[in-house]
């Protein structure tokens, strides 16, 4: 067991200093540990996202124009470029279910599994819900054939997995077009997505990969931690509430849209925060702490007057900080 510990330790470091993502490492290493046997009611239950995490996630959101971190492609760039967020306010589109299986997983809401039971008391699938209102995600178990490609894509997509020891892995199509972060970044609906639940007793570890050969160049990958909240499993309903149409401002005739070059978003990462735009628009160099590393002594040089360069830690301002209020944080 120590040995295995140690060489999975040894994996984890090699893949970082080669500039792996540690959430990567931590699937890709898991492979050292032992392989526990399958225990389907480690999974089953209720998770609670813990609330330290993802902070930009929460609350207010992130501030437009902020993509660090997000390998987008250059179609990626001209898409986020040309987004209005008043899109989603057009009438056509008011009442269109907003969460995907990834925004599921990269929001900020707990998870829910529950076992779907079929002949002869087999599990058939899994179904993963969350407190928000979307019907649950099925994960299919029993060999369920894969679409066509010319299939709808339903808001959940379409979800098979398998058990590695007693970590449950999914691989997720169809999927619609979502955002990447709370509507900053948008994936395109060719993307993929890989989920692995590690649970570990009252834990749970969820790594995301997500790949999409239009908008990014790159997979991009995210990790959350759960903690479970109940040792019973409760199937979540779809709750769709009455959807009702309110005047926006917007005609109905009307797209939202910026023109090439007019995006109201470009600039505002150097405006607040004196972030320049090579390192805001985001990039697969942005994914790594290197960069970080390359840029900080340039900008702690140039902007060494700026309140935030040397004491700012993370996410300082609030919206209403950045809109004028004296007050920060």
């Amino acid at each position: 067991m120590a040995s295995n510990l140690q060489a999975a330790y040894c994996a984890v470091r090699e893949l970082i200093a080669r500039g792996m993502t540690c959430a990567m490492a931590l699937v890709l290493a898991s492979a050292a540990l032992p392989v526990r046997a399958q225990d389907p009611g480690a999974i089953s239950g209720q998770w609670v996202a813990v609330d330290t995490q993802a902070a930009q996630e929460r609350g207010y959101g992130l501030l437009p124009g902020d993509w660090a971190g997000v390998p987008l492609s250059a179609a990626g760039h001209a898409r986020e470029y040309l987004y209005s967020s008043s899109l989603i306010s057009v009438p056509s589109r008011f009442c269109r279910p907003h969460l995907s299986p990834w925004e599921l997983a990269a929001g900020i809401a707990g998870l829910n599994f529950w076992p779907v039971v079929g002949a002869g008391s087999r599990i058939v699938a899994w179904a993963q819900g969350s407190g928000f209102i979307n019907p649950p995600m099925m994960i299919w178990m029993n060999g369920m054939p894969q679409p066509s490609k010319y299939a709808d894509h339903p808001a959940i997509g379409f979800t098979v997995g398998h058990w590695q020891g007693d970590m449950l892995i999914a691989h997720t199509t169809h999927l619609k077009v979502a955002a990447i972060r709370r509507e900053i970044a948008y994936a395109s609906d060719q993307a993929t997505m890989t989920s692995t639940f590690i649970p570990h007793g009252s834990l749970m570890t969820g790594v995301y990969i997500l790949q999409d050969p239009a908008y990014l160049t790159q997979p991009y990958i995210f990790s959350m931690l759960y903690v479970r909240s109940s040792s019973e499993p409760q199937a979540i309903g779809f709750r769709a509430p009455t959807c009702l149409p309110i005047d926006v401002g917007i005609p109905a005739d009307a797209v939202p849209f910026y023109l090439p070059s007019k995006s109201l978003v470009v600039g505002t990462m150097m405006k607040f925060y004196h972030i320049p735009e090579f390192a805001s628009a985001g990039g697969a160099d942005t994914m790594y702490p290197a960069f970080r590393d390359r840029i900080k002594d340039q900008y702690l040089k140039t902007y060494h007057t700026f309140p935030s360069a040397k004491n700012c830690k993370n996410f300082c301002s609030t919206p209403a900080d950045l809109l004028g209020a004296s007050a920060t944080r």
